[in-house]
């Protein structure tokens, strides 16, 4: 399926909305659990609104990347399964109020067709539940994703590190380069050693920071909230 396609089927966007807001979502995940990716698409994925729309669309079968798409949307919605119908519509709901995300099937469909890693949409499903306990605002939910879209998987890791009490990212070519995508991502704040020195006493270091030559990355609000994703 060509990525255009994605935003433009409005039938295809409903229908992932309606699986996600379905009571019966978990119970059809599961046939996917035991069968794997063809045989689920050959039968029980037939039952799963979006499932049945995606195949509908694809009248000459599914391509390898169609598959791909397919495997990471059921990711998505097995991450969600524990929390209940009822609280994903709501979700639903609460994100049609935002004017530029009335179409939420398509906003989801066309981030988890971007994301390069099945950890990814994963990350995306935890987003919401955070959102659906409201831990978060919709504003820090569409944050994440964008982070989520834009990390390197790799450096999962070196951002718990770097939130941790005792980060391990040295002051190397390596190291800048992982902060400057987690920096890039949205997680970390870029700052300079000059400002540093003006907010601090001489021998003074600002808790949780990592310097790199005359750059500065500090934590903040939004790398504390992907962490509750991990």
């Amino acid at each position: 399926m060509k990525e255009e396609q994605i935003g433009y089927d409005l039938e295809l966007s409903r229908s992932l909305e309606k699986t996600i807001s379905s009571p019966d979502m978990e119970r059809l995940l599961i046939d996917y659990a035991d069968l794997g990716i063809k045989s689920f698409v050959d039968g029980p994925a037939k039952e799963i609104p979006f499932a049945k729309s995606f195949i509908a669309i694809t009248k000459f079968g599914l391509a390898f990347r169609d598959e791909i798409l397919i495997r990471k949307i059921i990711v998505f919605l097995t991450e969600l399964t524990g929390t209940t119908a009822k609280e994903r519509e709501k979700f639903i709901l609460k994100m049609k109020k935002d004017p530029y995300e009335k179409r939420v099937g398509d906003t989801l469909l066309i981030l988890i067709d971007r994301m390069n890693h099945m950890e990814k949409p994963k990350l995306m499903a935890r987003a919401i539940r955070l959102f659906i306990k409201e831990e978060i605002d919709i504003e820090t939910l569409l944050r994440l994703w964008n982070a989520i879209d834009k990390i390197d998987v790799i450096n999962i890791g070196y951002l718990r590190s770097f939130y941790s009490d005792e980060p391990t990212i040295t002051n190397t070519a390596f190291g800048r380069t992982i902060n400057q995508n987690l920096a890039m991502s949205g997680l970390l704040t870029i700052g300079s050693v000059a400002n540093q020195m003006m907010l601090t006493a001489p021998d003074e270091e600002v808790d949780g920071s990592e310097k790199h030559n005359n750059t500065v990355f500090f934590p903040n609000k939004l790398g504390e909230a992907f962490c509750k994703l991990l």
